[in-house]
This record gives C-alpha cells, structure tokens and sequence, in this order.
C-alpha cells in the first residue's frame, strides 16, 4: 500500500533565499534585455545568466518534492533523479526534533528549494538531507549513513515505516 507524505512548508531561510535568489535571476535577466547595447552585447554576461539560470534549475529540480513509502521502499520525489531506499537497507529510524548542521556542505543546497545532498552535522559525520526545514525531522540510519526527511507529518511518518518494518521482520 502506497502512502505519498507531503515535504514540510519551508523554514525561514528557505523562503528568503528562494524568494530573493529567484527575483535576483529574474531582475538581473530583465536589466540584461532592456539595458544598453553595450551591455546586452556582452558575451561573458550571457555566459554568466545562462550559467546561473542553469544552477537555479538544476537546484529546483534536485530539491526534494515529497515522500512515497511503497510495499518495499521509501521513494524521496524530486524533478529528476528519484532516491529509492528499500526497506531492508534501514537499520533504524526515529523522530529528531531538531538537527545542527555545520555551515560546510560538501554537495547540495543550503536554503534555495529547501535543503538536500551531502551535508556534515555538527558531530562532523556525514549525513545525505532532503528536508525543508532543519527542524522535526525523520532520520533514516542505513549502512550507506544517515538521511535526514522533512515530511509535513514526521511521527505519521516514523510510524508508517516502524510499521513497514515490523511487518517485513514478521513475514
């Protein structure tokens, strides 16, 4: 039985750098069409725009869209490049109330869509995050390391795959 889990709204920080970075690319892409010959001639402007509007839609589309628990998998949705995680591979999951992360990333987003991708908390472990919020969240231990999900429902969650598990030991 399929159960679909809704990302959490965004916290602050993702709002503003959502919001500010997409007016910023949309403002600064305006200027360039309507400013001066001299200027929209540039071709390292266009290279620059181009660049950044291609970051700006590989983040969105990278950022996590919500959650699918399967018979056999937990699914985190996203535009492109689903992750799939079977069941067999969790060793543990549990309800975190809030998780410090240090301001180092070693791949992904901090705030723009959310946050997802390589991200070190503050115990200096590695840990893969698709969440909006940095707050009441679900963290998934398996051999590959820890994930971190922000579903609007996170204890709905939790329960949901205890529930998957036990089943699975059961059977």
């Amino acid at each position: 039985m399929r159960k679909r889990f809704e990302l959490a709204p965004y916290d602050l920080w993702s709002w503003i750098s959502t919001i500010l970075g997409s007016l910023a690319l949309t403002v600064v892409s305006a200027l360039k069409f309507l400013a001066s010959e001299q200027w929209a001639a540039s071709c390292l402007s266009d290279l620059l725009l181009l660049f950044f509007w291609l970051l700006w839609l590989t983040t969105l589309f990278l950022s996590p869209w919500g959650y699918l628990l399967t018979d056999t998998k937990i699914v985190i949705q996203r535009g492109i490049f689903t992750i799939a995680l079977r069941y067999e591979q969790i060793e543990e999951v549990r309800f975190v109330d809030r998780v410090e992360f240090s301001l180092f990333r070693l791949f992904g987003s901090a705030g723009l869509f959310g946050y997802f991708g390589l991200l070190i908390p503050e115990d200096g472990s590695r840990a893969r995050v698709y969440a909006s919020r940095w707050n009441k969240m679900v963290q998934l231990k398996t051999a590959k390391g820890i994930y971190y999900l922000s579903p609007a429902d996170p204890l709905e969650m939790v329960t949901a795959i205890q529930e998957r598990l036990a089943g699975r030991k059961n059977s």
